[in-house]
């Protein structure tokens, strides 16, 4: 399973780490190192737009749950509005 970045469209870097990529990378650089476009793909934040957007709203990683993964989707994404703290 691939993830992608709901933000900037980035994938996480090798496509079997879903919970933790060592790297995030165009979809053209997916494309050249051999990633797989048939199969499932979550969407998350990769650090960077993950950071942007608590920062535009005015949180800090404080703000996150601490067994959210910056991946999941759903109401275990540390950036779906259900889970962050206030």
């Amino acid at each position: 399973m691939s993830v992608q970045c709901a933000f900037c469209r980035d994938i996480g870097w090798p496509p079997t780490a879903v919970r933790e990529p060592a790297e995030w990378i165009s979809l053209a650089e997916y494309d050249r190192r051999g990633g797989r476009r048939d199969g499932p793909v979550s969407h998350g934040a990769c650090p960077d737009c993950a950071a942007r957007v608590l920062d535009e709203h005015g949180l800090d990683d404080d703000a996150l749950p601490i067994d959210a993964a910056v991946h999941t989707d759903g109401p275990k994404n540390p950036l779906h509005a259900s889970v962050l703290k206030r």
